[in-house]
């Protein structure tokens, strides 16, 4: 997917979903974005060059939205995902999720590399990261919320 004014890909009230294998570039908002209740799993992935309207999702990987409200059928279900062997490349922000356990997200071995200008973190919020690698002049590798299992977080 490439060039859209939204989120490339957005699960949303209970579904569940995988992802093997793609290509995400120039979105507006997000690469991939389960909320409200999904249960995603990519991999494979690669995120490059999105979040190109400020003011979007906060990350090229981003698990966000707590189920709640009237215009969500299945509130109160959690939001996860897991992301293996994916890639952001020239984003923002790599993964992140919604910082509580209602929306959560794991990556292994995934890697973030060459955050662009004014980039803030390669993985943020509660996530927890397995055999990750970061590596970009700009940003940060992660926030102070984020897990690291296994081997620490190389480049």
């Amino acid at each position: 997917g490439h060039d859209v004014q939204d989120d490339i890909f957005s699960d949303h009230a209970g579904c569940s979903s995988r992802i093997y294998g793609g290509l995400g570039e120039n979105a507006g908002g997000t690469c991939l974005a389960p909320a409200y209740g999904a249960d995603s799993g990519a991999y494979n992935f690669i995120s490059q060059d999105n979040q190109v309207i400020p003011g979007r999702k906060p990350a090229a990987y981003a698990v966000v939205g707590t189920p709640s409200g009237s215009n969500v059928p299945d509130a109160g279900i959690d939001t996860r995902a897991r992301f293996l062997n994916c890639i952001s490349i020239g984003d923002t922000c790599g993964f992140t999720d919604g910082g509580s356990a209602a929306s959560a997200g794991v990556a292994v071995n995934c890697k973030v590399q060459d955050l662009r200008a004014g980039g803030t973190y390669g993985y943020s919020g509660t996530m927890q990261i397995e055999d990750c690698g970061f590596s970009s002049a700009n940003g940060t590798a992660k926030s102070s919320g984020v897990t690291v299992k296994n081997t620490p977080l190389v480049a």
